[in-house]
């Protein structure tokens, strides 16, 4: 899993805020899906 740096700065693309919103729905899509997986392997007994 990717960390993002949502820190704007003056020469950054991620000091618009609507494209700091959108990598960071993107990212917690990511990270659900990945203990969404977590989870179903768990409850089916197997180990990662």
């Amino acid at each position: 899993m990717k960390v993002l740096d949502t820190r704007p700065s003056d020469d950054d693309e991620l000091a618009d805020p609507a494209e700091v919103h959108q990598r960071l729905a993107a990212t917690l899509d990511e990270a659900l899906d990945a203990i969404g997986d977590i989870q179903t392997s768990a409850r089916a007994g197997q180990r990662r």
